[in-house]
């Protein structure tokens, strides 16, 4: 569904109740939309068709059975942050117009759920950039950020809160990447408490923090469904989830123009709000095959046993000494490959308050450090000092 047929199906349903001294519907509109250039051709393209999907039997039946309501669908698209989108259309607009037309838009969307089908519109990315530190002739060097349509983002947003009641059933307390009431803070004042603990009972302490190499990028797409499955995610939002990373296309723009369209056969898709709650997903397949819940390796508090803290990809093990950590690693770095993922051995650092040795793996040296900087800051200075 390209912009002027999505628009022309808004503008073709009455609202329920007029607004008394706001601008009229239809015309004043099209005529408004027109004079800023975002919407060219929907003069030509309204009424007629729109008018037919109104009157279908499928919208008739939408209309006493919906999806979704109006109440959420206004709800979830007043709480989307004011920004740009690929198509140079101000999420405010998208806003204000939502006020005016939310019935039309909560047809759209269960139109979508019904026929799981998205609008190529909505698979598409334009990558943007942004030098990082380095040599900017270098790919790598820089770091990347993308738009997607606003349109997309109501649904999204519907998807998330559906798919998140049944992740948040998978996760453990272990990991606090976008849930709510956790955070990065959580996980520092964590390590910084198990630390104070270790030092006030005169035990030695062993950290290996992973780094993933491009790990959000690496995802792949066959094993995130199967694992989706696994986990217990109903089919229906499975199969939503599989048609909106089939056929995806992105370009990149740079201040010398775009590239032509390219299609994306791996990772979770930059600039979703599903990303990173499909992740963690992929990422609790790894620990749970790794079997570190039942690990005996870890950190004994209250008669528990942890042996890791999570926040999306960063994963931080630890242990009581260093072959206990070891063989945490190795085990989390024989998983992490089955599933197309790879350490980063260069940035995986070892921190330690007790005597250690040097490790290689894959013939890389871990480094040993005695500080590291989690969340931003350079929280955690020595393993050996309190609080």
């Amino acid at each position: 569904m390209r912009w002027p047929k999505y628009w022309s199906f808004s503008f073709s349903i009455s609202p329920s109740n007029e607004h008394p001294g706001l601008i009229s519907f239809r015309m004043d509109w099209l005529d408004l939309f027109a004079v800023q250039g975002t919407l060219k051709s929907l003069l030509q393209h309204h009424s007629s068709k729109a008018s037919i999907l109104r009157h279908s039997a499928f919208f008739t039946f939408q209309l006493s059975h919906p999806y979704v309501t109006t109440g959420k669908t206004i709800a979830l698209t007043r709480r989307t942050f004011v920004g740009k989108g690929m198509s140079l259309l101000f999420n405010m607009l998208s806003r204000l117009v939502i006020t005016f037309l939310p019935r039309s838009q909560r047809l759209l969307i269960s139109w979508l759920q019904s026929t799981q089908q998205w609008p190529q519109d909505w698979k598409r990315s334009v990558f943007i950039p942004i030098p990082k530190k380095g040599d900017a002739k270098e790919c790598s060097n820089y770091r990347t950020i993308a738009l997607i349509s606003h349109a997309s983002k109501v649904m999204l947003k519907i998807l998330q809160a559906r798919l998140q009641q049944y992740v948040n059933r998978e996760l453990p307390d272990v990991q606090a990447s976008f849930r709510k009431g956790r955070g990065t803070t959580d996980q520092i004042a964590n390590i910084r408490w198990i630390m104070e603990k270790a030092r006030e009972f005169q035990k030695n302490i062993y950290f290996c923090f992973i780094d993933y190499a491009k790990a959000f990028d690496c995802v792949d797409h066959n094993k995130l469904w199967k694992i989706l499955k696994e986990m217990g995610i109903p089919d229906h939002l499975t199969c939503l989830l599989r048609n909106l990373y089939a056929g995806q296309e992105a370009t990149v723009r740079t201040g010398h123009g775009t590239t032509d369209w390219f299609q994306i056969g791996k990772g979770v898709r930059r600039g979703c709000i599903l990303s990173p709650c499909l992740f963690n997903v992929y990422a609790e397949y790894i620990m749970r095959n790794a079997g570190l819940e039942e690990a005996q390796a870890g950190i004994k508090i209250a008669g528990r046993n942890i042996n890791n803290l999570r926040y999306a990809d960063d994963t931080t093990l630890m242990a009581e000494s260093e072959e206990e950590l070891k063989s945490l690693l190795m085990k989390v770095k024989e998983e992490t490959e089955k599933i197309g993922l790879k350490l980063n051995i260069q940035k995986t650092k070892i921190m330690a308050s007790g005597p250690i040795t040097s490790w290689e793996i894959d013939g890389e040296t871990v480094e040993t450090v005695s500080d590291f900087i989690f969340g931003l800051q350079n929280t955690i200075i020595n393993p050996k000092m309190a609080l």
